[in-house]
C-alpha cells in the first residue's frame, strides 16, 4: 500500500495544523472534503472511505463535501450508529459505472464491516472515547488522537480487496 504524496495535501495538512494549534478536539471537515474532491477530481475509480470521529463531525463533512462543486455522479453515504438498517445496507451496493462512492464513518467503519470496493482511505486521525470526569462526577465524550495501529488497521482497509492508498 502506498501513502498518496501529494504536495498540495501536505502543505493544507501543516496548514490546518497551525490554524488549529493542533487541538485534539477539532477535525478540520474543509480538509477533509477538500482531500475527497481532489480524489474525485484527479484519482482512478474506487470508493472512498473517510473516517471521523463522531456524527457531528460526519454531519458536517457530508455537508461540506456536498456543497462542493463535484460531478453528480459523487454519491455520499453517512455511517454512525444512528443509521437504519435500510441506510446501513446502502453502502454495500454498487454504484452505477462512472459514480464514485464516498462513505463517511465512525470507527464502526474499522472493525465491524468492509466495504468492497473501497480504493482510498482519509482517517481524520481522532476518535470519540468515554471519559470519567471527576469534577462532576460523569461520564464524557472526548476526541482524542488515533494511536498508530489505528491508523495501520484503517489503511489496510484500504487495501483489502484492491490496492488502495490511504490519507492520513
Amino acid at each position: 500500500m502506498t501513502l498518496l504524496s501529494l504536495a498540495s495535501c501536505v502543505r493544507a495538512c501543516v496548514c490546518a495544523c497551525l490554524q488549529l494549534g493542533f487541538d485534539d478536539s477539532e477535525v478540520d471537515v474543509d480538509l477533509v472534503a477538500s482531500l475527497v474532491e481532489y480524489i474525485c477530481l484527479h484519482e482512478r475509480a474506487g470508493a472512498v472511505l473517510v473516517f471521523m470521529p463522531g456524527m457531528d463531525e460526519i454531519t458536517r463533512a457530508t455537508s461540506a463535501i456536498e456543497s462542493m462543486r463535484l460531478p453528480q455522479s459523487v454519491v455520499v453515504f453517512p455511517l454512525h450508529s444512528s443509521c437504519t438498517p435500510q441506510e446501513q445496507r446502502a453502502i454495500f451496493k454498487s454504484v452505477p459505472h462512472g459514480s464514485r462512492k464516498v462513505v463517511i464513518a465512525t470507527n464502526i467503519a474499522e472493525s465491524s464491516i468492509t466495504i468492497d470496493d473501497v480504493v482510498f482511505v482519509i482517517d481524520s486521525g481522532k476518535h470519540k472515547e468515554m471519559a470519567y470526569v471527576m469534577l462532576t462526577h460523569s461520564l464524557a465524550s472526548t476526541s482524542r488522537c488515533n494511536l498508530l495501529s489505528h491508523l495501520s488497521h484503517r489503511f489496510k482497509k484500504a487495501h483489502s480487496r484492491s490496492d488502495g492508498d490511504a490519507l492520513q
